[in-house]
């Protein structure tokens, strides 16, 4: 078990190391895709589906200068977390929920505390697009997020951060281009009053979450 569980982490580090040191010197763009959720309550019933997807048309905008870059084809690769925040639900994450893929994924990845989903977007009429719900299954407090998973090194003592995405794309010249994915969370309300509401050493589990992260977030409440 522990050997098929480690292998993707240790292909995400890897390939952002090597997206690195292949492209050098060569300015790159970090490129904002937005997760959409449509739903509109804080609780979700056991048994019920939670919907994430989203849709990107001809361009996306980069971070650092707010530049609009535009490309003609692509292929675009998201990583995503649904995380489990109380510690009770803290041990097999496949007893806690389940999915339904619309999207083509590169790997689930489970942790004792999160799972990683390495989705790609597909083409579909000019657009490219990514769709898939969640089952719950146990009762407790989840987040759905675009932010990174940080692991401790205790050889280093340092923090590793895994996460993100990549696109790889021909801009209007059709000339190949390489660039780096984050994702912000788009709902009527990511309903971040359930992270407030959690026990201190529930918050412990994960990075905090403040003004800087939390438009990364989507926080729902699972019931029975």
């Amino acid at each position: 078990m522990h050997k098929l569980l480690i292998i993707p982490i240790i292909f995400l580090l890897f390939s952002q190391c090597q997206k690195e040191e292949d492209l050098g010197d060569i300015d790159i763009y970090n490129l904002k895709t937005e997760i959409n959720i449509d739903y509109n309550s804080d609780t979700i019933s056991i048994g019920d589906t939670l919907w994430i997807e989203s849709e990107v048309v001809a361009f996306l905008v980069d971070s650092a200068t707010q530049k609009n870059i535009y490309f003609s084809d692509a292929f675009l690769n998201i990583n995503l977390l649904v995380r489990a925040w109380n510690i009770e639900n803290q041990t097999y994450q496949p007893d806690n929920y389940s999915f339904k893929l619309e999207s083509y994924t590169s790997y689930i990845s489970y942790t004792n505390k999160t799972t990683i989903l390495g989705l790609y977007y597909y083409s579909n009429k000019g657009k490219y697009l990514m769709k898939f719900g969640i089952i719950f299954h146990n009762p407790g407090t989840y987040s759905i997020d675009g932010d990174y998973l940080q692991f401790k090194n205790y050889y280093n003592n340092e923090t590793i951060n895994l996460g993100g995405g990549f696109i790889k794309y021909y801009d209007l010249s059709y000339e190949y281009k390489e660039a780096y994915l984050y994702s912000e969370i788009i709902s009527e309300n990511r309903n971040i009053h359930l992270y407030n509401n959690l026990t201190n050493i529930d918050k412990e589990s994960f990075q905090t979450i403040n003004e800087i992260n939390q438009s990364k977030y989507f926080f729902v409440k699972v019931i029975k």
